[in-house]
C-alpha cells in the first residue's frame, strides 16, 4: 500500500488483504498506520512468528462469583491491577477458596504476560506476572503463556508489546461500540512478533532492567525527601514528638468544649502528649482560626458536574495528592455563572486547601503562583484557608502538611460511614507561630525539598522514557 497521507479520508484496500483471524471488515482495522506498522521491523530481517504459534496458551479469564473478604481468599487480578509500568497491588480483590477450586486452571504462573481486554481507556495495557503468590484473573484480562521451548523470552515479549509497534498491533484488534470496547484473545493469537537473536533480546531486557532500577532508586529518594518533611518542621521548632504508645487502657479528662467527643480514639495519650508538646513551645501558639482570614468550603451545582465538559475547574479531594501537590488528570468543571455566585470559594495563589472528608481527609496542598488555572473553585469536600497578613502562608501549609498538623487532623476526624473533619474542628488546630524570619526559613527549606523531590520524579520517568526510545529504535529502526 502506498501512503500519500498519514491521515487519509479514504483508503483503498486490495481484496487479498481482507480476511483475518476474525474476518474484520471495519475501516479502522485497515488504517495505514496499522498496515504499515511492521514495515521497519521487517527491514531488520528477523524471523516473524504469530503469537499463537509460539504460545502455550492465550486465554481470557473467568467471571468469578464468590468474592472473599479483604485479606482472605485467593488474589484475583483485574484491569485496575495491570499497567504498562508494572503490577499495581494497592487494591486487590480476592475470591473464596471454594470458588478457586473450580478455577484452578486460571492460576497464574511466573512470567505469564497479562493484557487488559476491557475498560474504557485501559485496553491493551501489558504487565508480566512475577509475584510469588497464588493468583487468578478475571474476564477483563487475557494472559499469554509462552511455550517452554519458545524462541523468545517472556521479558522481551512484554517489552515488545509496550513499544509503539507492539501497542499498535494490540490496539488494532479492538472491537465493539463505545462503552463496550474489547480486545479478543483470538485476535491476539494473530499478532506478529519479531524474533531477534537471544543475545539481542537479552541486551534489550538489560537496558530496561537498568532503567527501571534507576527509576526505583530515584523514586525512593524522592519519597524519602517528602517523608523527611514530617520531622523537619518539628525539629526546626524544637518540638519533640511523642513516641507511639500501645496501651489498652488509659484515663482521660473529657473536653467539655469540643463537640462532646467521648470516643476513645480522641483521647489517646499519643494525641494528648502531642498537644502538650505543642503548647509547651517557646513560641506563640494560636488556633488556625486566629491566623486565618477565612476558612470555607465550596459547593457543586444541583445535579452534580459529571456531564459538564467545560467551564471553570472545580477542585475536589481527588485532585490533591499525598505529596502536597495537584493531579488534574480527571478535572471536573462548574458553569461560569455558578462560579460567579460562589466567590467565597474562589482560589488564588497562597490559598491552602485541605481535604475535609472521605478516605483522604487531611491531605493538604497550596496554590502556587504559577497555578495552571486563572479561575478556579473548590467543591464541598475541600476547605480553603486564607492566611492573614503577617504570617507566611507557605509556612502554615508546611505545618499542616507535617506530622504536627496531620496528627491533629487525624485526631479531629469524626463520623461513621462518612468520616471527615468539621469546620469547627479544623479551626481548632493549634499552630506554632515562630518569628516571621523562622517561618520563612522553614518554608524555604520545605519548598526546596519538595522541588528536589519533584525533580527526582521527573528524572525517574525520563530515564525510563529514554530507555524505551532506545529499545524502540533497536526493534523498529
Amino acid at each position: 500500500m502506498k501512503i500519500l497521507s498519514k491521515s487519509p479520508l479514504a483508503t483503498l484496500i486490495e481484496s487479498d488483504m481482507l480476511g483475518n483471524a476474525e474476518n474484520r471488515l471495519d475501516v479502522v482495522f485497515y488504517h495505514p498506520k496499522y498496515i504499515n506498522a511492521f514495515d521497519k521491523v521487517l527491514k531488520l530481517g528477523w524471523p516473524i512468528e504469530k503469537l499463537g504459534d509460539i504460545a502455550e496458551m492465550i486465554i481470557q479469564g473467568p467471571n468469578p462469583k464468590d468474592w472473599a473478604k479483604e485479606g482472605e481468599g485467593i488474589i484475583c487480578l483485574k484491569t485496575k491491577n495491570v499497567y504498562d509500568d508494572g503490577m499495581m497491588l494497592d487494591s486487590i480483590d480476592r475470591i473464596s477458596r471454594k470458588e478457586y477450586e473450580g478455577l484452578k486452571r486460571f492460576t497464574l504462573v511466573k512470567n505469564d504476560i497479562l493484557v487488559t481486554l476491557k475498560g474504557f481507556g485501559s485496553i491493551g495495557k501489558v504487565s508480566r506476572f512475577d509475584l510469588n503468590k497464588k493468583a487468578v484473573f478475571t474476564r477483563e484480562i487475557g494472559i499469554i503463556r509462552l511455550r517452554g521451548e519458545s524462541p523468545i523470552k517472556p521479558e522481551f515479549l512484554e517489552i515488545f508489546l509496550k513499544t509503539r509497534v507492539g501497542k499498535e498491533n494490540l490496539l488494532r484488534g479492538i472491537t465493539g461500540a463505545t462503552g463496550q470496547l474489547t480486545l479478543t484473545t483470538s485476535y491476539m493469537k494473530s499478532i506478529q512478533i519479531p524474533i531477534p537473536p537471544i543475545s539481542v533480546q537479552k541486551g534489550i531486557i538489560q537496558i530496561m532492567k537498568n532503567a527501571y532500577k534507576q527509576r526505583t532508586q530515584k523514586l525512593k529518594r524522592a519519597e524519602e525527601l517528602l517523608h523527611e518533611i514530617n520531622n523537619l518542621v518539628p525539629d526546626r521548632l524544637h518540638i519533640k514528638l511523642p513516641t507511639g504508645e500501645i496501651r489498652k487502657m488509659y484515663l482521660a479528662e473529657l473536653e467539655e468544649d469540643f463537640e462532646k467527643r467521648v470516643d476513645v480514639f480522641f483521647y489517646h495519650p499519643q494525641y494528648i502528649h502531642l498537644l502538650e508538646a505543642i503548647q509547651g513551645s517557646p513560641n506563640e501558639v494560636e488556633f488556625l482560626k486566629e491566623i486565618s482570614k477565612a476558612i470555607v468550603s465550596g459547593q457543586r451545582p444541583k445535579g452534580g458536574v459529571k456531564y459538564i465538559k467545560e467551564g471553570i475547574p472545580s477542585i475536589g479531594g481527588e485532585h490533591i495528592t499525598s505529596e502536597g501537590d495537584f493531579d488534574f488528570e480527571d478535572i471536573r468543571y462548574i458553569p461560569k455563572d455558578f462560579h460567579q455566585k460562589q466567590k467565597k470559594s474562589w482560589v488564588k495563589p497562597f490559598d491552602i486547601l485541605v481535604v475535609k472528608d472521605g478516605a483522604t481527609t487531611g491531605k493538604t496542598a497550596i496554590i502556587s503562583e504559577d497555578f495552571p488555572f486563572k479561575e478556579c473553585n473548590i467543591n464541598e469536600h475541600v476547605f480553603k484557608i486564607e492566611v492573614k497578613e503577617g504570617y507566611n502562608p507557605y509556612y502554615v501549609f508546611c505545618y499542616l502538611f507535617s506530622s504536627l498538623g496531620q496528627e491533629q487532623i487525624n485526631r479531629l476526624i469524626s463520623g461513621a460511614a462518612q468520616k471527615g473533619i468539621t469546620r469547627h474542628a479544623i479551626e481548632s488546630v493549634k499552630i506554632i507561630v515562630p518569628p516571621l524570619e523562622i517561618q520563612d526559613t522553614i518554608a524555604d527549606e520545605v519548598r526546596r525539598r519538595k522541588e528536589d523531590s519533584k525533580k527526582l520524579k521527573r528524572e525517574a520517568e525520563e530515564v525510563v522514557e529514554r530507555a524505551k526510545k532506545l529499545v524502540e529504535r533497536m526493534i523498529a529502526g
